[in-house]
């Protein structure tokens, strides 16, 4: 699709892999995998900044509720998702980090650990 660039399935399904990859003993990675897939669902590259990131999260909110998920894994599936516009998480938050680094550097040499909280 025009204007996309790399926010197309390939790159979706290339941070899923990665994020399934990374996920440690005690995350919530069901949470991090569902928001992964969800992150750029929508993607207007005239949208304003955040646009496209909510809209993402009012698809998956749509969409996961209608499957029956928790409220508490909805609000963290859609917080994920909004965290992908400024991708900038809490120096604790490490489902945010994993989503964020992965999708940053999805593609490219570097390691998305390099930002992740221990």
């Amino acid at each position: 699709m025009p204007g996309r660039h790399h926010h197309d399935f390939g790159h979706t399904s290339g941070v899923v892999d990665v994020v399934l990859g990374l996920h440690s003993a005690g995350d919530d990675w069901a949470v991090a995998v569902l928001a992964a897939w969800y992150h750029d669902v929508v993607y207007d590259p005239t949208a304003g900044p955040g646009a496209n990131e909510g809209a993402s999260a009012v698809v998956a909110h749509d969409a996961l509720s209608a499957l029956g998920v928790t409220l508490t894994s909805l609000g963290a599936v859609c917080r994920l998702v909004c965290l992908t516009a400024t991708h900038q998480p809490a120096p604790t938050d490490r489902a945010g980090a994993v989503l964020c680094d992965t999708s940053d550097r999805h593609g490219s040499s570097m390691s998305p650990r390099s930002r992740l909280p221990a």
